[in-house]
């Protein structure tokens, strides 16, 4: 945590170049990169060669939720890479922790909506009462 009490999160392993600072062209990113627990189904898939956009951020946000409140990463039962693909592919969803609070369970319904044009944005997310402290 900043000094100013901001958590930051970085993930350089699959960083890319991308044409617009603020906003991504949905199928502007045509590969896969990164870590198969955290992806989105359309990046699993590559959404049928149509590519993928900044709402697979948003599913690995909720992943890195999950693992924050578990201390587990998502998908802790499956022994393998491909059963994690089998099974996002299959329209599943990453476990959403009973502890949290209806609030935090709410959250990760947002990240985790497979049709990535109906997923909840960054900007919504961070008016959700549950990033909300004040």
């Amino acid at each position: 945590m900043s000094s100013d009490g901001y958590i930051k999160l970085g993930d350089f392993g699959s960083s890319i170049k991308l044409k617009d600072r603020f906003r991504t062209f949905y199928g502007e990113i045509n590969n896969m990169r990164g870590t198969v627990a955290y992806m989105a189904p359309e990046v699993i898939t590559l959404d049928k060669g149509a590519g993928y956009g900044r709402a697979a951020d948003i599913w690995s946000v909720g992943c890195v939720v999950v693992e924050m409140a578990t201390g587990k990463p998502p998908w802790p039962e499956c022994e393998n890479n491909f059963t994690i693909m089998f099974k996002v592919g299959d329209g599943a969803t990453p476990a959403i922790p009973e502890t949290l609070s209806e609030e935090g369970q709410d959250f990760l319904l947002c990240c985790f909506n497979h049709d990535a044009f109906a997923r909840s944005t960054a900007i919504d997310l961070m008016d959700h009462p549950f990033v909300k402290c004040c």
